[in-house]
């Protein structure tokens, strides 16, 4: 399992693999970001289709990493396009040393108005967990 979702409304925990994660519907686009020297091609389901599969209800969603980072995603940022849980850059997966094996991307270079603290706050890479908090 490489993605665990708890919370209210989905009771027990929802895992993902890699083939879970895969057979949703995908959502591809090429950025720059903070962390990587070029534009990198990332794919995955979106976050918001992640959240559906699984069952998730409303409240708060506070992401957590392998290297035990948190951070609460704000529900006004999820779209039909963006965010997605990359599990591909470049047309392959991607390891732990990559920031992997899923990351949290936005469309930076399509969207300039995400380019702030807390949308780069959000991209948290070795995503590993979401937790839905009641509101």
């Amino acid at each position: 399992m490489v993605l665990t979702v708890d919370g209210p409304g989905n009771a027990p925990a929802y895992r993902f693999d890699q083939a879970m994660l895969a057979a949703l519907p995908q959502v591809e686009f090429t950025t720059t970001t903070l962390w990587t020297p070029e534009p990198m091609r990332f794919s995955g389901p979106t976050l918001l289709s992640v959240l559906q599969a699984a069952g998730a209800g409303p409240g708060r969603i506070v992401a957590a990493a392998a290297n035990d980072y948190r951070v609460e995603i704000d529900r006004r940022t999820l779209g039909a396009e963006f965010p997605i849980v990359a599990h591909m850059i470049n047309g392959r997966p991607f390891g732990l040393r990559e920031r992997g094996p899923l990351w949290i991307m936005y469309p930076f270079d399509g969207r300039p108005e995400l380019r702030t603290e807390t949308i780069y706050a959000q991209s948290i890479w070795q995503l590993t967990k979401l937790t839905i908090v009641s509101p």
